[in-house]
C-alpha cells in the first residue's frame, strides 16, 4: 500500500538507516494538505496597518462605549484628524433602533457536533471525546455515538428518558439510590419539560440510516464515573434537554451619536428578553455574548465626551486550524467518515506531520492551533508532484460517496472495490518509479523534525504559564527530571520525574486531563517500541498508580 511504499522510499534514501514509520492515504493526504495550505496562506500574508477609533461617552453617571462608524481607517493622518476634531466634543443621540433577534434551540448531537462542542468547552481532542463517549455507551448511559444523525425519533420515548434523567441524584462520588431522599440534579429541568403537552426537539438536517442522534438513555450510572466522563455525560444530557427548549429572544439596540454634526459614532446594546433553551444549557453557553447593557437614553439626549482614542492594528492572516475546526473542514469537504476523522487527525500528530503551536502562537491564533512540520510539508510537496490524486479532495469524496452507495444499496460492493483497486494502482505505479526521488525529498525533513523532538524543552509550564518545562540533571544524584525554567526568576516549583533510561522526545501535545506535556521515551535499538506518557505525577489518569 501507499504507506508501506512511502516508508520504503525513506529507507532506500536514508544513509543513516534511521527508522521512521510514515503513512499516507486518501483521507490523511487531503487532511494534511488542509493544514499545509493554511500554513502557506499564513506565511504569504503581509500585514497592513489600519486604525480603529473608539471612545466613551457618559450619561447620568453611566459610561457608554462607542465606536466610529467606519471600522477600519487606512491612513494615520485621517484617523488623527478625526480624533483631534472629536476630542472634548459632546455627542448628540440622533437615532435609536431596536429589534428582536431569536436564536433557535441547538440541534441534537451527532458525533462530529459532540467532538467540536467538547473541544470548545473542555478542550478535549476529538479522538479523546470518542473514547469517553464509547465508555458511556458501554455503560448504557448514552446511545451509540458513531452517528451522523441530527434526528431524534419519537420511538425513543422522550418523556421516559426525561423522567429517568430526573431521578439521577449524583454523577460522581455518591450513590444513586432513591432511598437517600435527595432530589435529582436534573429534576427542575426535567419537570419544566414534562409539564408540556407536546415535546418536539429542534432537529438538524443530517441523517444516518443506521442510528439516531446521540441522546442519554435515562439510565442512572451503576458505578462511579470519573471526572471526564461526568463532564461529557452532563454535556450530552443538557444538550438533549436544550433541544426541546423554546427559542432565546434577545433585544438588540443600535444608538447613533453625532459629534460636531459631522462625525458618526455608534453604541450597541443587547439584552436577553427570554431565556428559552439557555435555561437548560447554562453551563455551556456564554450569556455575555447575548447581553451588553445600555443606560436609559432617548433620541436628542446630549452625551458628555469622556475620551476618544485611536488604536493601530494590523490585518491578520487566517487562523490556524485547531482540532475542532480541522474536523469541521473534513466534514465540509466530505473527507473520511464520522468514525475515522478524529483518528486520522490523531495519526497525523503521531507521524509528526503536524504539531501544536507554541504558547505565543496560541495567544495570537487561538488555543490549540495546529501547524505543519517540515515532514508534513515535504510529504505534501512530494505527493503533489508525483501523485496529486492522493492529496486531492476529489478522489476521497468520490470514494466516500461510493461507500455510501453500498450502505444504501445503490451500488454493488464488487464494483466499488474494483474501482478502488484501479485508483490505488494508478497511484502506486508512478510512486514506485519515483521512489528514490520521493525518499530523497522527505529524508532531510524527517531527520530535522526528529532532531527537533529530541530537544531538552518538553513544553510550556502549566503551573506558572510563563516558563517552559525542560530536562534538568541533578548535580547531586545525577538523575534527570523535568523542572520549570521560571524557577530561579519566578519561583515556580513545577517538577516531574522522568525515566532514567532511554531517549526522551517531545510530542508537541499536552495531556487532555491536566494540560502537562506528553512525552515519548524510546530505548536504544527499539525504535518501533516506545512509551508515551504524561509527565505529571499527580495527573488524574494515574490515580491508583501512585
Amino acid at each position: 500500500n501507499l504507506s508501506r511504499a512511502l516508508t520504503q522510499s525513506f529507507k532506500v534514501s536514508n544513509d543513516r538507516k534511521r527508522y521512521c514509520n510514515l503513512s499516507i492515504g486518501r483521507v490523511q493526504g487531503p487532511t494534511l494538505a488542509f493544514v499545509v495550505d493554511r500554513e502557506m496562506e499564513i506565511t504569504r500574508h503581509v500585514s497592513e496597518p489600519y486604525w480603529n477609533i473608539s471612545g466613551e461617552f457618559e450619561k447620568n453617571g453611566h459610561i457608554i462605549k462607542v465606536h466610529y462608524y467606519q471600522q477600519k481607517i487606512s491612513t494615520l493622518s485621517e484617523a488623527t484628524s478625526i480624533v483631534n476634531a472629536c476630542t472634548n466634543e459632546d455627542g448628540k443621540i440622533t437615532g435609536i433602533e431596536n429589534q428582536k433577534v431569536t436564536f433557535k434551540a441547538p440541534t441534537p448531537f451527532n458525533l462530529g457536533d459532540l467532538q467540536k462542542e467538547a473541544y470548545r468547552v473542555f478542550k478535549f481532542s476529538p479522538s479523546y471525546t470518542l473514547t469517553i463517549a464509547e465508555k458511556l455507551y458501554i455503560g448504557a448511559l448514552i446511545s451509540y455515538p458513531r452517528t451522523s444523525s441530527q434526528k431524534l425519533p419519537t420511538s425513543i420515548n422522550y418523556k421516559k428518558i426525561i423522567s429517568g434523567l430526573s431521578k439521577i441524584l449524583f454523577l460522581v462520588g455518591s450513590s444513586n439510590n432513591e432511598s437517600t431522599g435527595r432530589s435529582g440534579i436534573y429534576i427542575t429541568l426535567a419537570k419544566s419539560l414534562l409539564a408540556r403537552d407536546n415535546l418536539s426537539p429542534n432537529e438538524g438536517s443530517k441523517t444516518d440510516p443506521a442510528h439516531p442522534a446521540i441522546y442519554p438513555t435515562g439510565e442512572k450510572p451503576k458505578g462511579k464515573l470519573n471526572a471526564v466522563e461526568v463532564k461529557l455525560f452532563d454535556l450530552i444530557i443538557r444538550r438533549f434537554l436544550a433541544t426541546f427548549g423554546d427559542p432565546v429572544i434577545s433585544g438588540h439596540t443600535t444608538v447613533t451619536i453625532l459629534v460636531k454634526d459631522n462625525y458618526v459614532f455608534r453604541a450597541d446594546g443587547k439584552k436577553m428578553l427570554y431565556e428559552g433553551w439557555m435555561y437548560f444549557y447554562k453551563p455551556y453557553h456564554n450569556r455575555s455574548d447575548i447581553e451588553t447593557d445600555l443606560p436609559e437614553i432617548h433620541e436628542g439626549d446630549i452625551l458628555r465626551n469622556v475620551v476618544v482614542r485611536m488604536d493601530e492594528r494590523f490585518t491578520q492572516p487566517p487562523p490556524r486550524f485547531n482540532q475542532a475546526s480541522l474536523l469541521e473542514e473534513m466534514e465540509k469537504e466530505k473527507i473520511g467518515t464520522k468514525a475515522t476523522r478524529s483518528e486520522v487527525i490523531n495519526t497525523l500528530f503521531k507521524r509528526n506531520y503536524i504539531s501544536s503551536t507554541s504558547t505565543h502562537q496560541r495567544k495570537n491564533n487561538g488555543i490549540g492551533g495546529i501547524e505543519a512540520t517540515g515532514v508534513g510539508f515535504a510529504i505534501i510537496q512530494s505527493m503533489r508532484k508525483y501523485i496529486p490524486s492522493i492529496v486531492s479532495t476529489e478522489l476521497t469524496r468520490s470514494m466516500e460517496e461510493q461507500l455510501e452507495h453500498i450502505e444504501s444499496g445503490k451500488a454493488k460492493s464488487s464494483l466499488v472495490v474494483g474501482y478502488a483497486i484501479n485508483k490505488i494502482k494508478e497511484a502506486v505505479v508512478p510512486f514506485k518509479e519515483k521512489e528514490t526521488e520521493i525518499g530523497r525529498q522527505i529524508t532531510d525533513a524527517v531527520i530535522s523534525t526528529q532532531n527537533k523532538h529530541q530537544q531538552r524543552v518538553l513544553g510550556n509550564c502549566p503551573m506558572c504559564s510563563k516558563g517552559v518545562l525542560k530536562i534538568i540533571r541533578s548535580s547531586v544524584t545525577k538523575k534527570r527530571f523535568a523542572g520549570c525554567s521560571n524557577y530561579s526568576s519566578g519561583g515556580c516549583k513545577a517538577i516531574a520525574p522522568l525515566p532514567q533510561k532511554g531517549s526522551i522526545e517531545t510530542m508537541d501535545k499536552t495531556c487532555d486531563l491536566c494540560r502537562w506535556p506528553v512525552v515519548k521515551t524510546v530505548f536504544a535499538g527499539q525504535a518501533k517500541h516506545h512509551w508515551e506518557f504524561c509527565i505529571n505525577r499527580q495527573c488524574p489518569s494515574k490515580k491508583g498508580q501512585r
